[in-house]
């Protein structure tokens, strides 16, 4: 027969307790203090540059640009904050950057939003000031606003490549034609834009309703472009007449390496002012 065995856990417990009074590393206290305060003090001068990513890990994702912006590279955070808004997030669009994508998704949804009847321009103002530096491509499909296109360049002067169709996304049963497709004023800002712009290498106008009229005013701002080098108009009503503009900026000083024309009205006179253009491109 063997004796009951009885254990003594009294040790087990004592050492529980123990490391449960053990309070945190002082540093930690600190990394924990400055991250709970960072909204009223945003600041991470002086912070030793290994505490710098468990600060910014410790920050919720959602805090006012115009805190962030200027502080925070890290790109754990702005994954994290990015993540958090939109499901869908392809970085390689966005220069493999969390952060750019951040602020370029943000201010795509604010642009597509935007109702100057309901809201305040003092608004967009702030918020193109805040992203400027961080804004590269913007990828609009819808424009409701119809805002002044060469306020929007001189805001971001950084853009690269713009994508902008006029339409309206999800309009179900609602439709109206006066919502869609860009109007002669529309034209005529992004042409003024157009002639001033120093980075803009991409401009992509798909399905805008674009016509003879409307195209060889965009023509106007494009004739001394000298930045950008690929055009997509496909999908819109371009005839011979408007392909007689675009043509002519197929000269020898063009940087034009992409022309996409692809699903317009264009005939046979359209194709001898391109054969009779590319005699002179390079």
């Amino acid at each position: 027969m063997v004796a009951a065995s009885t254990f003594d856990l009294s040790g087990v417990h004592d050492e529980h307790a123990l490391k449960a009074s053990v309070p945190p590393p002082l540093a930690e206290l600190c990394v924990t203090a400055i991250a709970a305060n960072f909204v009223n003090r945003p600041t991470l001068r002086g912070i030793p540059a290994r505490y710098i990513d468990r600060v910014t890990e410790l920050l919720p994702a959602q805090m006012a640009l115009e805190v962030t912006g200027p502080l925070i590279d890290d790109e754990g955070y702005w994954k994290r904050s990015a993540l958090a808004r939109w499901d869908n997030c392809q970085i390689s669009s966005h220069g493999s950057s969390w952060k750019r994508l951040y602020f370029e998704r943000n201010l795509e949804d604010f642009l597509e939003a935007f109702d100057p009847l309901k809201q305040d321009t003092e608004e967009l103002t702030r918020l193109l000031a805040v992203s400027k530096d961080y804004i590269f491509s913007l990828h609009l499909k819808q424009f409701l606003s119809h805002l002044d296109l060469e306020m929007v360049f001189q805001n971001v002067p950084t853009l690269c490549h713009l994508d902008m169709t006029y339409g309206v996304k999800e309009i179900g049963m609602d439709y109206e034609r006066s919502l869609f497709g860009m109007k002669l004023n529309d034209v005529a800002s992004l042409a003024k834009a157009l002639r001033v712009t120093e980075t803009l290498t991409i401009l992509s106008l798909p399905c805008n309703l674009l016509d003879d009229s409307t195209v060889r005013v965009l023509a106007t701002g494009l004739q001394d472009n000298v930045t950008i080098t690929s055009i997509d108009l496909s999908h819109n009503k371009i005839a011979d007449r408007g392909v007689k503009a675009l043509a002519k900026l197929l000269n020898e000083r063009s940087v034009v390496l992409s022309l996409n024309l692809n699903d317009n009205h264009i005939h046979a006179d359209g194709g001898k002012y391109f054969g009779r253009a590319l005699k002179l491109n390079r």
